[in-house]
């Protein structure tokens, strides 16, 4: 409800504090605790239909038409 998160596309991580730490560890993700809010560094993952992973992009300062592009050169490639 505080960030306005709407359920069909928001999706968050929950559970212990091990568990949280694991999979944020598992992701490459760095996190920290600020105002009673926790934050964490950014990555997208692209998967291709295989279900391999296929590019990892960090930080969110990238435009839609980047991701696009990245997305459809991996797509020609198969």
């Amino acid at each position: 409800k505080l960030w306005r998160a709407r359920e069909d596309g928001w999706r968050f991580l929950t559970g212990s504090t091990e568990a949280v730490r694991s999979a944020a560890t598992d992701w490459g993700l760095v996190y920290w605790p600020e105002e009673g809010a926790i934050v964490h560094t950014s990555r997208t993952a692209l998967i291709g239909r295989d279900g391999k992973l296929l590019a990892v992009v960090e930080g969110s300062s990238f435009r839609t038409d980047q991701l696009v592009a990245l997305i459809r050169r991996h797509l020609e490639a198969e």
